[in-house]
């Protein structure tokens, strides 16, 4: 856990989880790692009631309750914004002060200075660099 991290009311988390410096986390937020990490690096914003979830349950098993799956580390770049209700899965790096749009689905990566929304989330526009850091 970084300095100067800020979480709303009634988060859940789980083990494998890094955040960095200067981070915001809404309420009612879960992150939940079993296998691979969730990395937060600085200055992310998390809207309120956002899912971020780095396991899934192998379909294909006869023990389903029991084989868990992952695609990897999610990693949150430095200056990333996801907002509220957006649900982020196993193995996605949301990109330097890219922006996840209200109740979009990321399963895929987001680039660097870029927007994406929607189910599953697609980028709409790029963002100016210059802009995004001032």
């Amino acid at each position: 856990m970084g300095k100067n991290v800020e979480m709303g009311w009634n988060i859940e988390l789980s083990d494998n989880i890094e955040i960095g410096n200067d981070v915001y986390i809404g309420g009612e937020t879960i992150l939940s790692s079993r296998i691979n990490k969730i990395i937060i690096k600085d200055k992310v914003m998390i809207g309120p009631r956002v899912i971020i979830i780095n396991q899934n349950h192998d379909y294909q098993s006869k023990d389903r309750w029991n084989n868990f799956t992952s695609k990897g580390d999610i990693v949150i770049e430095e200056g990333a914004w996801i907002g509220a209700n957006a649900i982020i899965l196993s193995g996605v790096r949301i990109g330097k002060y890219a922006v996840v749009g209200a109740g979009s689905v990321v399963t895929k990566d987001v680039p660097d200075y870029s927007v994406a929304a929607g189910n599953p989330a697609r980028v709409v526009k790029k963002i100016n660099p210059e802009k995004s850091r001032s």
